[in-house]
C-alpha cells in the first residue's frame, strides 16, 4: 500500500505555474513567466511561521468582516513571538490556559482566525490556479492513479487545514461531501489536524440574537465555559464569499459550532480527527510499503510515535522538501524519532520540483 503525507510545504507549493519565491531556484519556470506576473503571496496557503505574518490579511481583510473584528485583539504577541517560534508560543499559552481563563479565549480566537484565514486564502488561491485541476495535488493524484491497481487502497494523510486535496480528488472522480466520505473509497483521506470545513457542535446555550457578529463574540467570551462535543464532526458546506460557517447559527440544520482545527503546536496531546478515521490509519499502517513525504518537516511528535510503532521496518520512504539539504534534515528527524525504513531524500526543490523530475514516477512504479 502507498501512503502520501502532505505537510504545509505541499499547499505552499501547490501551483507549478507560480512556484514560491523561496523555492524557485532550480525549478523550470513556464514559458512567458515574468516577475510582474506576481507571486500572489497574500493568497498562497501559508507555512506555519507565516500564519500570523499575513499583514495584508490582518490589517486589510479582517477589519472588513464585522463578525471577525473580535479576533484582532487576541492576536497580540503571536505576530512576533518572543522566541521567534509560533508553535512554542502557542504551546506555552495552551499549557497555562487551565489557570488563566483569558488564554482559553485567545486559543479559541486562534482557531477562528485559522478558519477564516484559510477559508479566505484558498478561495482566492483557487481563482489564481483557475481551479483544482491545475494544482500539484491533482498532478500527484493522477500519477498515483496511473501507478496503482484499480481498487487498490491509497492512504492520503494531510496536516493541512485547507481543502485543496479534496478538490483535487474530485477531479479524479472521488467526491467528498461528508465526514464519512473521506474514507469511503479506496482513497482514504486522513486529516490529522482538522479542516477548514469541519466544526464541533457546542452544547452550551449561546446568545445568538445579534447574529453572526454577536454569536462569535459570545463564543470567544465564553471559551472557558463552553461544553463542546469534540467527538462529533460537522461537515461545513460552501457559503457566500464573506460567510464563514463556523460559529454561525443556521436555522435548524446546524447548531452553534466552533472550528475543528488543531492549534499549531509540536507536542499535541490529541489529533483533531474523527476516531474511526484514526482507527483506519492505525490498522492500515502495517500494510504500507511505500511512503511519499511531501513538505512535512517530521516535527509532529504524536504522528512520529505512530509511525515508529506501526510502520513496517522495510517500508521505502521518499522525502521531498525545499531541496536536498531540507530532505536530509527531515530524514534526520525521522531517524532521531526511531522511525525505521529505507530512506530516499529527494534532490527535488519542493512539490513542483518533484513533479518536474523523474524520481516520482520511478518511485511509484517500483
Amino acid at each position: 500500500m502507498l501512503m502520501v503525507v502532505f505537510g504545509a510545504g505541499a499547499s505552499y507549493d501547490s501551483y507549478s505555474v507560480i512556484p514560491p519565491p523561496s523555492l524557485r531556484e532550480g525549478q523550470v519556470l513556464p514559458d512567458g513567466y515574468a516577475p510582474h506576473f506576481g507571486d500572489y503571496m497574500p493568497y498562497r496557503p501559508p507555512l506555519t511561521n507565516e500564519i500570523f505574518a499575513r499583514k495584508s490579511f490582518i490589517d486589510e481583510v479582517l477589519p472588513k468582516l464585522p463578525a471577525l473584528r473580535e479576533l484582532q485583539s487576541h492576536l497580540g504577541v503571536l505576530r512576533k513571538p518572543p522566541d521567534g517560534s509560533l508553535e512554542q508560543e502557542l504551546e506555552r499559552i495552551r499549557d497555562q490556559a487551565d489557570q488563566r481563563p483569558e488564554l482559553k479565549r485567545d486559543l479559541l480566537a486562534v482557531q477562528f482566525y485559522l478558519h477564516v484565514l484559510l477559508w479566505h486564502a484558498v478561495r482566492q488561491w483557487t481563482e489564481v490556479t483557475k481551479g483544482p485541476a491545475a494544482t500539484t495535488y491533482a498532478d500527484i493524484l493522477k500519477r498515483v492513479q496511473q501507478a496503482t491497481r484499480e481498487g487498490e487502497d491509497v492512504l492520503l494523510v494531510t496536516f493541512n487545514y485547507d481543502t485543496m486535496l479534496e478538490a483535487a480528488l474530485n477531479t479524479r472522480g472521488v467526491a467528498i461531501g461528508s465526514i464519512p466520505a473521506y474514507v469511503a473509497t479506496n482513497y482514504k483521506v486522513i486529516k490529522l489536524h482538522g479542516s477548514v470545513n469541519w466544526a464541533h457542535p457546542v452544547r452550551t446555550a449561546v446568545d445568538t440574537r445579534d447574529g453572526t457578529t454577536g454569536t462569535l463574540a459570545n463564543l470567544i467570551r465564553m471559551a472557558g465555559e463552553l461544553d463542546i462535543d469534540y467527538d462529533t464532526f460537522i461537515y461545513l458546506r460552501e457559503t457566500d464569499f464573506f460567510s464563514y460557517p463556523a460559529g454561525i447559527l443556521d436555522g435548524e440544520t446546524r447548531p452553534v459550532n466552533v472550528p475543528a482545527i488543531a492549534i499549531p503546536i509540536l507536542s499535541k496531546k490529541n489529533y483533531e480527527c474523527p476516531q474511526d478515521h484514526l482507527r483506519l490509519l492505525e490498522t492500515s499502517l502495517p500494510n504500507v510499503t511505500k511512503v511519499l513525504l511531501i513538505g512535512w518537516r517530521a516535527a509532529e511528535e504524536h504522528f512520529l510515535g505512530l509511525l515508529r510503532a506501526k510502520l513496517r521496518k522495510d517500508a521505502r520512504l521518499m522525502v521531498i522538501s525545499s531541496g536536498r539539504p531540507g530532505a536530509d534534515q527531515v530524514v534526520a528527524n525521522l531517524r532521531r524519532a526511531a522511525v525505521a525504513g529505507n530512506y530516499t531524500p529527494s534532490a527535488a526543490t519542493g512539490f513542483t520540483g518533484l513533479l518536474q523530475s523523474h524520481e516520482i514516477d520511478e518511485f511509484l512504479k517500483e
